[in-house]
């Protein structure tokens, strides 16, 4: 099942709370078949010398679960939660195991079963975790990392994720640009006027966000190759973002270029 991207990204205009971003999220991750979503958003804010740590939580995951993973003090051996520091694409938790396995990953993995176990006696067969690490538009860092719970067969599970994965990645950045938005105003600081993006910058990230390589889009608008790349460079800039996906979703979500 895909989901229609253009018409969730919509519906987070409507978005007003935090809460109303991770309650779409659990909408549409539901409506894949999985069966509930953890959010944790976690953001730097300055204020003179002092900078402080501010974290955001919301889960829709079962009581039991939540309450018995942080009792049992998991998120200390958690491989997913080490992985998501190294990276900003989307992953499952059995991709995760067998890179562990395959000695791609380092650390226990008696700590890893225990939790991939651990979650497997509460109901989960599976998840897929999709990071965020970026730069919010006052400047100071985010991460995010948003967990979708599996519960059904692995074969499905499989099918799905190689069918949503870029939809759902980009669907997260973009919800995560909404609750930067939110949270900025929740802490009385302005999220500044929208870049100006010209002509050929906004045609580099249309093609873009049609899954064009940067050859691909030189070859269409007739250009080379490192003028595509300096064109992105730029908009990334202008964006405050560190990735092409990023930079497309944010484009997106402030109107600058068409879904």
């Amino acid at each position: 099942m895909r989901i229609d991207f253009l018409d969730n990204v919509r519906l987070l205009d409507s978005c007003e709370t935090a809460e109303d971003v991770v309650h779409l999220m659990d909408g549409v991750a539901r409506k894949l078949g999985f069966s509930g979503v953890s959010f944790l958003d976690v953001r730097m804010i300055s204020s003179g010398a002092r900078t402080e740590i501010t974290p955001y939580y919301l889960t829709t995951a079962r009581t039991d679960f939540i309450a018995d993973y942080a009792a049992q003090r998991m998120y200390e051996i958690d491989p997913v939660a080490h992985e998501v520091r190294r990276t900003n694409l989307a992953f499952s938790w059995s991709e995760l195991m067998q890179r562990r396995a395959s000695g791609a990953r380092s650390g226990s993995g008696e700590d890893a079963n225990a939790v991939m176990g651990f979650a497997f006696d509460h109901g989960y067969q599976n998840g897929l975790t999709l990071p965020f690490h970026g730069v919010s538009a006052d400047g100071s860092p985010v991460s995010s990392l948003t967990t979708m719970f599996w519960s059904e067969s692995g074969e499905e599970f499989d099918n799905l994720v190689a069918d949503a994965r870029l939809s759902l990645q980009m669907f997260i950045h973009c919800c995560n640009d909404r609750v930067a938005v939110i949270r900025g105003s929740e802490n009385t600081k302005s999220v500044g006027e929208t870049p100006t993006l010209s002509a050929r910058e906004r045609d580099c990230l249309s093609w873009g966000a049609q899954g064009k390589t940067a050859a691909e889009v030189g070859i269409i608008l007739g250009i080379s190759e490192n003028t595509v790349n300096f064109h992105f460079k730029n908009v990334m800039r202008k964006l405050s973002v560190h990735t092409k996906t990023h930079a497309v979703t944010r484009a997106i979500s402030l109107g600058l270029i068409a879904p």
